[in-house]
Formats: C-alpha cells, structure tokens, sequence
C-alpha cells in the first residue's frame, strides 16, 4: 500500500508561534493515528525554526504582499 501525505498548509496563520506549535501538535497527534500516513506542516516562514526544531517535518511557502 502507497503511503499517504497529508500537508497542513497554515498560509498566513496563525499569528504567534505559540499558536503554531499548537496547531502543528494537534495535526501530529491526529496524522498518528491514522495508518500509512507521512504529515507535513507548512508554516508562514517565521515559525519555521520553531518547528523544525520540536522535530517537525517542514514545508516552506512562498510569500505573500498582504498583511493577512
């Protein structure tokens, strides 16, 4: 069986890195749960360390011109 990839793409948000961190620990405890599932996050770019760091698997983005 194929293994499956789910990619959480957080675009502008969430606005602290604290929010991030949530987010990314909600998103890996359900992607653990589910069976032949690899998850990656893809945070704006100023919470990448962060995540990357608690041992994330990280996606970066492009960037954007508006403010959200």
């Amino acid at each position: 069986m194929k293994q499956k990839l789910i990619i959480a793409n957080l675009k502008m948000n969430p606005s602290t890195s604290e929010e991030c961190l949530d987010l990314f620990n909600y998103y890996q405890k359900t992607a653990e749960r589910l069976k032949n599932v690899d998850f990656v996050i893809a945070p704006p770019f100023i919470y990448l360390k962060d995540l990357i760091e608690k041992g994330a698997v990280a996606a970066a983005q492009d960037c954007f011109y508006e403010e959200a």
